[in-house]
């Protein structure tokens, strides 16, 4: 088990310091990071999720429909409990809370997904499809309630709702 541990981690650790020697050796400066990152997150990420996407079968992606139903009630319950928790006990406000909740609840698949499940699971299309499936589910299903918190309260202060945030959805 610690072999599987250090092998899935080995290589984030491997890039932080070849990160860390670029910056030290001014082969990259401040400045020129924050375009790789936008590189790394706007384009190569996706284009591997969707590449892995294509190459999977039907039957692969229905396949991950325990996962998708893990994933979902394990994020709405920890974002639930840690909303409470923020609201309740330590008194902070539905934003803060609600900011504070997706960053707990709504962890970084994209840095950590894919070495750590290409570990346990092995390599292969499916891996990659488990991470698409697993930023799909933060991204759908957790972004949105945070943003109807946010524009909750906005209005609340505004004057304008003092209804309950389920009033604020749009009916077709």
């Amino acid at each position: 088990m610690t072999y599987v541990i250090i092998h899935a981690l080995a290589p984030i650790f491997v890039i932080m310091f070849l990160g860390f020697w670029a910056g030290k050796a001014k082969m990259v400066d401040n400045q020129n990071v924050s375009l790789l990152n936008i590189f790394v997150m706007d384009f190569a990420l996706p284009a591997a999720l969707f590449s892995a996407t294509v190459q999977t079968p039907w039957a692969g992606i229905v396949a991950q429909s325990p996962l998708v139903i893990v994933l979902t009630l394990t994020m709405w319950i920890v974002w639930a409990a840690i909303y409470f928790l923020a609201v309740k006990v330590f008194h902070k406000s539905p934003q803060d809370a609600a900011v504070l909740t997706l960053t707990v609840a709504l962890p970084n698949y994209a840095a950590l997904g894919l070495p750590i499940l290409g570990s346990v699971l092995g390599e292969g299309p499916s891996t990659s499809l488990s991470v698409a499936v697993s930023i799909a589910c933060g991204s759908v299903l957790m972004t949105p309630v945070c943003l109807l918190v946010l524009e909750r309260e906005k209005a609340r202060a505004a004057g304008g709702q003092t209804g309950s945030s389920l009033a604020m959805l749009p009916v077709c």
